[in-house]
């Protein structure tokens, strides 16, 4: 009789294809994190007169992110009271996304300059 709980690990991928397929999914959050926030930016008053204009006029309900689009345009035109008043939770991720695109920045600028750097010594080095 066969062990049918046995498991054959080879048709796992491996390490590097795991990180592959990690960093991939890290750009797509990271592009949709920076979407969200230069949609922010459209004029608060614009927003609660005529809707966002990148997104369809439907009626929420009750859930979660309800007022998040308000909350978030609200907090980019100055108003943190009134972000607070449509969501209590949108500017706390209006935070972790400016965290987020901060910290991404840094990382991307570090790596570039790193980069640079070792050119730099490479050919001052004469390698």
């Amino acid at each position: 009789m066969t062990n049918r709980l046995a498991f054959d690990f080879s048709d796992l991928p491996s390490a590097s294809e795991w990180w592959e397929a990690l960093r991939w999914v890290f750009v797509v959050f990271s592009f949709v994190v920076l979407i969200t926030m230069i949609g922010s930016f459209i004029a608060y008053e614009r927003v609660i007169q005529d809707g966002h204009p990148w997104l369809p006029k439907i009626i929420c309900s009750g859930c979660p992110l309800c007022g998040m689009t308000r909350s978030f345009c609200a907090m980019s035109s100055g108003y943190w009271s009134k972000a607070f008043e449509w969501n209590r939770g949108g500017p706390i991720l209006y935070i972790i996304g400016w965290s987020w695109l901060l910290s991404l920045s840094v990382f991307f600028m570090r790596r570039l300059v790193n980069k640079y750097r070792r050119q730099f010594y490479l050919k001052r080095e004469g390698v």
